[in-house]
């Protein structure tokens, strides 16, 4: 509640927000995090001028109509967010690891990798003495298999529907397998949000 028109155009909060931007009227949509003790997560206000006028009744019927909608849209934008944020750490561990690193998401498309890891690839495609030449990977067919047998394993422990038979995963090598100094790209397991392309760790 504002106090009385004498003490509201004292307040520091009239002076810096409520004059310079003609603010008269607002209401606040509260959102509350998912636990325990109820704890505010954000606060989305609506302001108005006082030539626009105070909210109506029905308006804020149709906001409070609106709120799980607005709710169910932000938490999906703060997945995305956490899953970029998730992914963008990943990014800075593995890009310079002198080890091949290679990101993949659900669709087992590449995400991110290091430059160890196109430089692996590229041998694994052409030979032993081939060199990367462009800023992308090549992901062998050998290790798309093995990390979608991988997925199938996965979705069938987690009882996902259409996952009944399991492929069997198989060892995947690279020409020149065995020769010093050959390095492999080995899937790692990481946990995925099939909701979202960003992985998150384990």
């Amino acid at each position: 509640m504002l106090p009385p028109q004498a003490a509201l155009v004292r307040t520091p909060f009239y002076r810096l927000f409520m004059r310079p931007y003609r603010w008269r009227h607002s209401v606040a949509l509260f959102f509350w995090k998912k636990e325990t003790a109820p704890v505010v997560d954000c606060v989305f206000c609506i302001y108005r001028t006082a030539s626009q006028g105070d909210f109506s009744e029905q308006e804020i019927a149709q906001l409070a109509a609106l709120h799980p909608q607005i709710d169910r849209a932000r938490r999906r934008v703060a997945l995305l967010a956490e899953g970029r944020a998730a992914l963008r750490s990943l990014q800075h561990f593995v890009r310079d690891l002198p080890l091949p690193a290679l990101l993949l998401n659900w669709q087992i498309e590449p995400l991110y990798h290091n430059r160890e890891a196109a430089e692996c690839g590229a041998r694994w495609k052409n030979g032993a003495t081939a060199r990367s030449l462009k800023p992308t990977v090549h992901v062998p067919v050998a290790l798309r298999a093995a990390c979608a047998a991988m997925k199938a394993q996965w979705d069938a422990s987690l009882g996902s529907p259409g996952s009944a038979r399991v492929a069997q995963a198989h060892a995947a090598s690279s020409p020149g397998a065995g020769h010093g100094g050959q390095r492999h790209l080995a899937p790692t397991r990481l946990r995925f949000d099939q909701r979202s392309e960003f992985p998150h760790p384990l």
